[in-house]
């Protein structure tokens, strides 16, 4: 399977550009129906497989982000220590993208040309990519035990409340 598979309509019409750009070839393929190819590009196109390859990647752009849908999360790509790339429309991830920017674990692009220069930039800078892989992954271990912080503070909150106090219903 090469590039050529990627210029059908399952994929983004770009993808062409990116795997051209790096060389190829790409595999395209889903967990429930493998290939067995070899290929340092892979592109799945289902619903539901694509947590379980985060841990594979190096470079990883976050789909959905360069329409006005909002991005995916893109705390998963980053917790596997991968170099996360999305679009501009990430308004549903606000904080996140916020976070991983300031860090320069992640980078913005505006569209596919800027995707497939940002992808070439870091294949040829391999020690770029690692460095804003293990900050996307350190940004994602400091975020560890959010909700037990969160119900803890929820918990001090309604203890020094009248909202749980019996007398004051007693009136």
């Amino acid at each position: 399977v090469g590039w050529d598979k990627l210029a059908s309509s399952a994929g983004p019409p770009f993808c062409e550009e990116i795997v051209l750009a790096t060389g190829g070839p790409a595999l395209e393929a889903s967990l429930s129906h493998p290939t067995g190819g070899q290929s340092p590009i892979l592109l799945l196109d289902t619903l539901g497989e694509l947590a379980a390859c985060w841990g594979l990647a190096d470079i990883a752009f976050v789909g959905g982000s360069l329409t006005n849908r909002g991005g995916q999360n893109m705390l998963e790509p980053g917790g596997y220590g991968a170099a996360v790339l999305f679009g501009p429309n990430t308004w549903n991830f606000r904080d996140v993208t916020e976070a991983l920017l300031s860090l320069q674990a992640a980078r913005v692009v505006t569209g596919p040309a800027e995707l497939t220069d940002a992808v070439r930039a870091l294949l040829l800078n391999p020690a770029e990519a690692r460095r804003m892989g293990q900050a996307a992954r350190e940004f994602v271990a400091s975020q560890r035990g959010a909700t037990r912080r969160t119900v803890e503070l929820l918990s001090s909150l309604i203890a020094d409340s009248k909202i749980l106090d019996n007398s004051a219903h007693a009136a």
